[in-house]
């Protein structure tokens, strides 16, 4: 009845002109809820109210819903009436959860068991309810019935170093102190726990957190990004050394220095030990590695002083070798002497003994 009366009290303060009403499957007027756009140049469509569009002359026109043609027809003179391919879509779920539907240039977010979109246009339609994903032809006002099961992993974690670096999975070894199941891909773990938890994240052997994992909703995958007290460590040192470190968990890392720095990457932040071999020389360093850090080994300061305190010792040892050699010489000297004298002495007794014969 509104709208005849629009209709009349048009046509009585206006000539004829091209009017239209669009109308859904349902019968439902949605013309102010559609884009009417004219096809045909110099020509103009305006709404008259919320039911009645008019256009300043017959023409080609096309229907739009949300970024999606729906209809392309004529207008004449006269009132043109629309039915096109729009409805309304129900989504029942068998728990309450977010639900989201995506299609043209739209997102539409509803929460709930049983929802209804209302006016979507015909076409493919993406549902997204937590970690389910489907898509859809919508061909008509129609309900969907969608049965939730459990995510088989319901946290999904990725673990980055202190300068945001994703650290891939390999590296890091996550145990719980609970029977949970965990796995992993190339970039994240993933971890199906049924109740509250806590696993303990080590790198190289050394713990670097203890994460706490909260399941609110069986259903619901969390995706978790947490940084590690972890990075890098570069080490300047001489062409050809061999440098070592040394974590609390007893391991080592070696790596030899071609250029003159070596990077060690995923470092924990611990008390390290950090060796620089060269020319058989071991220079040692203790460091408190925060998780990113410079070292550096210098022939001057590093290297040169061991040569030295090297060389000290072997020539303090030779030097003794010598002593004791030249004491033992000295020694066969003396006895070499006695026995000279001894056997002359012998000789000229020997002498005077025969003269008084």
């Amino acid at each position: 009845m509104i709208i005849c009366a629009s209709l009349i009290a048009y046509s009585i303060v206006c000539k004829p002109r091209v009017l239209i009403i669009v109308y859904n499957d349902q019968g439902e007027v949605i013309t102010s809820k559609v884009d009417i756009t004219p096809l045909t140049s110099k020509v103009e469509i305006k709404l008259i109210n919320s039911s009645v569009a008019i256009a300043s002359s017959p023409c080609k026109i096309m229907i739009v819903k949300d970024g999606v043609k729906v209809f392309e027809t004529y207008v004449t003179y006269g009132l043109n009436l629309i039915r096109v391919g729009i409805g309304h879509l129900t989504i029942v779920t068998n728990v309450s959860r977010r639900i989201e539907i995506i299609y043209g240039n739209v997102k539409r977010i509803a929460y709930g068991k049983e929802v209804t979109f209302f006016n979507v246009p015909y076409t493919r339609i993406t549902v997204i309810i937590d970690h389910y994903k489907k898509t859809i032809y919508f061909l008509g006002t129609s309900k969907v019935i969608i049965n939730l099961t459990k995510p088989k992993f319901n946290f999904v974690i990725k673990f980055f170093t202190l300068n945001g670096e994703l650290i891939p999975p390999s590296v890091l070894k996550v145990m719980s102190e609970t029977n949970i199941k965990i796995s992993r891909n190339l970039t994240a773990y993933l971890i199906s726990s049924n109740s509250n938890t806590t696993i303990l994240i080590y790198d190289y052997g050394v713990l670097v957190k203890k994460l706490i994992l909260n399941v609110t909703d069986p259903y619901k995958v969390n995706y978790l990004e947490v940084t590690l007290p972890i990075g890098k460590l570069i080490v300047y040192s001489p062409k050809g050394s061999l440098i070592q470190v040394l974590l609390p968990s007893g391991a080592i890392l070696s790596k030899v220095s071609t250029n003159g720095c070596v990077k060690f990457d995923y470092i924990p932040a611990c008390r390290l030990t950090i060796r620089c071999k060269y020319l058989g020389i071991t220079a040692t360093k203790e460091v408190e590695f925060p998780g990113y850090a410079i070292i550096t080994f210098t022939l001057e300061k590093d290297i040169f002083p061991q040569i030295m305190f090297v060389l000290l010792i072997v020539i303090f040892i030779i030097s003794i070798i010598v002593v004791i050699v030249l004491s033992r010489n000295r020694g066969k000297l003396r006895d070499t002497k006695h026995e000279i004298v001894k056997v002359s002495k012998k000789r000229v007794k020997s002498s005077k003994d025969k003269c008084h014969e």
